[in-house]
Parts: structure tokens; C-alpha cells; sequence
């Protein structure tokens, strides 16, 4: 175990900390999932993993044209920022999809956001109306009633 609040699921894995029973406020999936096989199956450990009244982050890059040729294209192939190959276009999960995939497991979907990256000044920023490259998804596990009620 480490001596932090925080795990990290790359060096525990999400399945083994389910089985260990812990639960957190918060647990982030960023620029993850548009890599796995089967997403849902991907998100369902992590959703596990979410205390009642807490929060998933899921981000990823969106399947639309302008994210092939910005995450693909241009970012592998003319500005090498990742190796080739790194990112499958048909592997992108749209915001419906995290949404369809999220509400299976019981989750909300508070917010979705754009995020902007600028490969030139290599910063990133929020945008709160454009999700056609990147965004980072926020839900929530419900609060069970009875637990709710609990002064």
C-alpha cells in the first residue's frame, strides 16, 4: 500500500482495488479510454471505485473529422508529438457514447467540457462549448437514499 491518499490503478489495477473494498471521492481516466478494447468494460472497475457522491473525470478525444486530423494527422504524422499509430480514429469515444456507457453504471453525467491543447505554447485550456477535439467528462455516483437522508 502506499502511504498517500491516492493509489495509482496502473500500479494496482482497477480490478484489484475493487476486490480490496476501497472507494474514492474522486477517480480520473484521462486520455485513456480512446486506447482500450472495450470501453465500457474499461470504465466499469473505475466506476466500482467511486464512493456514493463521488466523482469519475473521464477525458478523451472525440470521433469527428477535425479530431482525425488534429489528433491523428497532425500530432502524429507532421508535428510527431506521439509515435504513429498511437491513435485509432475508430477507437475515439464521442461524449454520447461516454454518457450511454456511464448512465449503464448507474452514473450522471454532470458536465462535459472542451479542452483545447496548443501544441505550440504546449498549454492546455478549457472550453466550455467546444467538445470537437478533446473533453473531459464529469459524473457522479448517486447518493443512495437512505444515505442521503443520514444527518
Amino acid at each position: 500500500q502506499t502511504d498517500r491518499q491516492t493509489d495509482r490503478v496502473s500500479e494496482w489495477g482497477a480490478e484489484s482495488l475493487v476486490a480490496s473494498g476501497r472507494r474514492y471521492d474522486a477517480v480520473c481516466a484521462l486520455e485513456v479510454i480512446e486506447h482500450v478494447a472495450d470501453p465500457a468494460a474499461f470504465l466499469a472497475p473505475l466506476c466500482r471505485l467511486v464512493a456514493p457522491g463521488g466523482a469519475l473525470f473521464v477525458s478523451s478525444i472525440n470521433r469527428t473529422s477535425a479530431a482525425y486530423w488534429l489528433a491523428v494527422v497532425a500530432a502524429e504524422r507532421w508535428l510527431s508529438l506521439c509515435a504513429p499509430g498511437t491513435h485509432d480514429w475508430s477507437r475515439f469515444v464521442t461524449p454520447d457514447e461516454l454518457r450511454s456507457m456511464l448512465a449503464a453504471q448507474g452514473f450522471g453525467v454532470e458536465d462535459i467540457v472542451g479542452l483545447r491543447y496548443n501544441p505550440l505554447s504546449r498549454t492546455a485550456s478549457l472550453t466550455a462549448s467546444d467538445v470537437s477535439m478533446n473533453y473531459i467528462a464529469c459524473a457522479r455516483r448517486p447518493v443512495p437514499p437512505a444515505a442521503a437522508a443520514d444527518p
